[in-house]
């Protein structure tokens, strides 16, 4: 005959919900993270690179076919400079969001190599973000334009605030707040 166990079930405000881990919370934010760098900087870095490819008559053309007023010096400069923002988009942002998705996966598996490597990633690729939210925002200020306000703070704001969520989970998760504080009702009590 089979034998029960002779403690009764838990009302149901004793039960507790397990906590996730920092590791856990971090890996799902590199996730989100990583798409978002990738979504975002991959189309931009895809735009530049056709943009470099074609001839300068025909976009300058094509501009002016459709009525939108230009600064022809400066497109110039843009056309001129595309293949090589389109680059250092890839290396900044692309290379280092495809890493984290890889990382995301170790990290979740609670590794420690891995999370070190990507705090190490994420701290540089923050620095280098953070300068040029702050040039872009310092510029529109400048400026007085509030559209560029707002568009840096979306297209480097978002990605800087969640490499800085992650940082903040994985040191979390190193300064020990591993550790679960749910209660197992499956296992024995003490004084059974």
């Amino acid at each position: 005959m089979t034998q029960y166990p002779n403690h009764p079930a838990p009302e149901p405000w004793q039960i507790s919900v397990p906590e996730k881990s920092p590791a856990t919370t971090a890996s799902t934010l590199l996730w989100i993270l990583a798409a978002i760098q990738l979504m975002f900087f991959g189309c931009t870095s895809l735009g530049l690179g056709f943009m470099s490819v074609m001839p300068f008559d025909e976009l300058a053309g094509q501009m002016q076919n459709q009525g939108q007023q230009v600064d022809m010096a400066m497109f110039k400069q843009v056309h001129e400079m595309a293949g090589t923002l389109a680059i250092m988009l890839l290396l900044i942002t692309c290379v280092p969001a495809v890493i984290y998705a890889i990382m995301a996966y170790f990290i979740r598996q609670q590794n420690k190599t891995c999370m070190l490597i990507t705090a190490v990633l994420l701290a540089i690729q923050t620095s280098v973000m953070g300068l040029m939210l702050a040039s872009s925002l310092l510029q529109s200020l400048a400026q007085g334009n509030v559209l560029a306000l707002l568009m840096g703070l979306i297209i480097f704001g978002i990605p800087v605030g969640l490499q800085a969520m992650v940082l903040y989970h994985l040191y979390q998760f190193k300064a020990g707040g591993n550790t679960s504080t749910s209660h197992d009702w499956n296992a024995r009590e003490p004084w059974e």
